[in-house]
């Protein structure tokens, strides 16, 4: 297994088409395709959902005044089923390690799981004790172990 940080590749993430469903058609090939998106990748993109970028455009303008990516910036996000190339390739293109936190998701992912898709992404000593409990630990500072 290797421990270069590699970008996951367009052709990874599953793209289901919604249009069957908008369109009353049949959907079994779409629950099919999600179901394997959601046990696989656990990522997907979704097209033909009916709602034009227009409206999609105005609904985040309004709702984010300062764009989607400066909202996102004000969080912080656990690694619970996030731990998977693609997922954690797709999270670092638009969040930073100081935005992490170790999460399991317990029962549905065992903790070990979790460790080993950090370990498998390559991230240095640094930012695994960031995620693991640097981060936590400067946003909730009084419960820092004492030096």
């Amino acid at each position: 297994m290797s421990l270069i940080p590699r970008k996951a590749s367009v052709g990874e993430v599953p793209i289901l088409d919604l249009g069957p469903l908008v369109d009353g058609g049949d959907i079994r090939s779409l629950a099919r395709d999600l179901r394997a998106a959601c046990e696989g990748t656990a990522f997907f993109y979704i097209r033909n959902h009916g709602v034009p970028a227009g409206v999609i455009d105005a609904r985040l303008a309004a709702a984010v005044p300062g764009g989607v990516g400066a909202a996102l910036a004000g969080f912080h996000y656990d690694t619970a089923l996030r731990a998977h190339p693609a997922a954690l390739a797709a999270t670092l293109q638009v969040l930073t390690v100081a935005q992490l936190l170790f999460g399991t998701d317990a029962p549905l992912r065992v903790s070990a799981d979790q460790l080993q898709g950090l370990l498998d992404h390559g991230f240095s000593a640094a930012e695994l004790h960031a995620i693991e409990c640097g981060n936590a630990q400067r946003l909730l500072p009084r419960w820092k172990p004492a030096a």
